[in-house]
């Protein structure tokens, strides 16, 4: 389901789409292991993804452990931005830490 979920997320951003599952160097927290989507964006900032199905595949603890790997990915400028990007999120827990949080993140279908 991830593939797909990547799929469907690069075939919304085709103007932007600069590659899928960008190999890195693992950040120092471990996340992410990839780069899910990497989109050039019309300023040629460049903007990492990291995709999920939806809260299910995800805890707090996950999340933030990707945020600190692409923090790391932006100091040392192998991305200018990062989101993580959500299938589906129905979980307004998650939601309401992650813009506490002021975790970028974008759902695919909102229901």
């Amino acid at each position: 389901m991830g593939a797909a979920t990547e799929a469907r997320y690069a075939a919304r951003n085709t103007d932007t789409m600069t590659a899928l599952r960008v190999d890195i160097k693992t950040p120092g927290s471990g996340r992410p292991g990839d780069i899910d989507a990497l989109e050039t964006l019309s300023d040629g900032r460049k903007l990492g993804s990291e995709i999920k199905n939806s809260a299910a595949s995800v805890s707090q603890n996950d999340i933030g452990d990707i945020r600190a790997g692409y923090q790391e990915l932006i100091a040392n400028g192998v991305v200018d931005e990062y989101q993580i990007v959500f299938r589906q999120l129905n979980d307004d827990t998650l939601v309401d830490w992650m813009n506490n949080e002021e975790i970028p993140y974008t759902i695919l279908n909102r229901r």
